[in-house]
């Protein structure tokens, strides 16, 4: 892949992780269990991709700075 290819993968990553955690943060006190449930999922996994997406950044960076 090129570094524009991971560059681009790694913004689309970031940008749905940001948008899960936004809407599945931290449970308010008043969620019964089951949403408690959803909630720590998705945000993990808006976490998961935020990680996923910023470690693609830096391998773009990785590759942009290689031999040319």
């Amino acid at each position: 892949m090129s570094e524009m290819d991971l560059n681009a993968l790694g913004v689309i990553c970031n940008l749905a992780g940001v948008v899960l955690a936004f809407f599945f943060g931290f449970p308010h006190p008043e969620d019964v269990k089951a949403h408690r449930v959803k909630h720590l999922l998705w945000s993990r996994a808006g976490l998961a991709l935020l990680f996923i997406g910023f470690t693609l950044q830096l391998g773009a960076i990785w590759v942009g700075s290689g031999p040319q």
